[in-house]
């Protein structure tokens, strides 16, 4: 591999600082109580626990989020907006998300795509002590539902396919208590179909409580631990991250860059080197740009929190 390797603390210290400058001149709320977040680039190496191809295109879904707060400041309810926008796994995988809110009772919660006669009604994962929902069973199904282990957006020069944009709504009445200080728990995650709690989720989550906790420390996955060892014997400080190899290189990534990933087989390391890997978006996302600033912190504090690295 030719090119400088990854950074992760300076990609850490120099997102965090841009960030922190734009959220300063950005406001998140509105005059009726909306906090928007977003929107994210959710990118997915689908090989957990083994570390695959590391290109993270295998599951790759823009979104967005809001926040309808009453006139106390408590959650009346939770907005998603999202498009998939590229799936290179031969694997089948659906889209879920996790919010850390305690054992809240919605009093409902839908989903729907442009066309739909009405929103589907869906329920919570049961068996979950906290609120999950599984949004899409198969990711790939929201393309295209004939082109079966078929790469999708990751083969430059190949006709693009563009997914149906979703809105999931989750209404809370009577609403619930949120502290407005701290960054909103939600925790958007992708499965294999049919085996759910086969979970990749971003490294500052552990998996809901139906996750396999024991694909944790198996293969290449080194989570929650300080003493990882690359192949290169480098020690890295991985405490109180999770979905990470020894590397600190997580299996899902978040960013608010413009929406690009590496092209087939690519990985995004070398990608980040030579940025002609990636591959080219022809289509163009309707999700606006909104709290650009605290996604920036958000993204550092992912790639720089415990990557400390010391020849063992």
């Amino acid at each position: 591999m030719s090119g400088k390797p990854l950074n992760h603390g300076a990609w850490a210290a120099s997102l965090a600082l841009v960030g922190f400058a734009l959220l300063m001149l950005t406001s998140s709320a509105d005059a009726q109580g909306s906090v928007d977040f977003g929107p994210f680039i959710l990118s997915v190496e689908d090989s957990f626990p083994s570390r695959g191809d590391q290109d993270h295109n295998d599951v790759v879904i823009q979104y967005r989020y809001t926040l309808h707060l009453d006139a106390s400041g408590n959650l009346e309810e939770f907005l998603l907006e999202f498009q998939p926008l590229a799936y290179g796994s031969i694997r089948e995988h659906g889209f879920a998300v996790h919010l850390l809110i305690g054992a809240a009772n919605p009093s409902s919660a839908s989903i729907e795509r442009p066309g739909d006669p009405a929103p589907t009604v869906l329920a919570p994962v049961e068996g979950e002590s906290e609120l999950a929902w599984i949004l899409l069973d198969s990711v790939r199904n929201a393309f295209c539902t004939t082109c079966l282990e078929v790469p999708i957006n990751t083969v430059q020069g190949e006709p693009p396919l563009v997914s149906s944009q979703f809105v999931f709504s989750v209404v809370f009445d009577p609403p619930i208590v949120w502290n407005q200080q701290g960054s909103f728990p939600f925790d958007p995650f992708v499965y294999r179909t049919g085996n759910y709690p086969h979970q990749i989720h971003l490294p500052v989550y552990r998996g809901s409580d139906l996750m396999n906790q024991t694909l944790f420390d198996t293969q290449d996955d080194c989570s929650d631990r300080s003493d990882c060892v690359d192949e290169n014997g480098l020690v890295t400080d991985n405490s109180g991250r999770f979905f990470v190899d020894a590397r600190s290189v997580p299996w899902v990534l978040e960013s608010v860059e413009q929406a690009r990933w590496p092209k087939e087989g690519v990985s995004f390391e070398q990608a980040q080197n030579d940025p002609t890997l990636f591959y080219e978006l022809t289509f163009s996302s309707e999700l606006p740009a909104l709290q650009v600033g605290a996604a920036l912190i958000l993204l550092g504090a992912l790639l720089g929190l415990g990557v400390k690295a010391t020849k063992g």
